[in-house]
């Protein structure tokens, strides 16, 4: 897998192709004021750390270096609401200068 160009746009779009696929939803049922736990996505928090280690797994890949989130992260961001997860992975995943990877992750 090569860098992506933009990658928030990247992420964003990775996040949400998961929960179309996990969830069964339809992209124009995606609310991003809703948790996931909420309809119409309707995921246990199972599902939902699910998606965190399968979002390490493809950051990993995507630019060749460890990444792991912590599991104060996990816990404190597994009942957010769709765009506020969006929001705290992008925070993570991107540094001060947007679209630079970081190479430690979340401590």
């Amino acid at each position: 897998m090569s860098e992506p160009e933009n990658p928030q746009e990247f992420w964003v779009s990775i996040i949400l192709d998961w929960v179309i696929k996990n969830a069964g939803v339809r992209q124009e049922r995606i609310d991003l004021k809703k948790k996931f736990t909420q309809e119409p996505y309707n995921l246990n928090i199972v599902k939902v750390l699910n998606m965190m280690d399968e979002l390490c797994e493809i950051y990993k890949k995507t630019y060749k270096t460890d990444f792991v989130l912590s599991q104060n992260w996990r816990l404190a961001h597994r009942g957010d609401t769709l765009g506020d997860f969006i929001a705290a992975f992008l925070e993570v995943v991107t540094s001060e200068d947007i679209g630079r990877p970081k190479t430690t992750g979340i401590a």
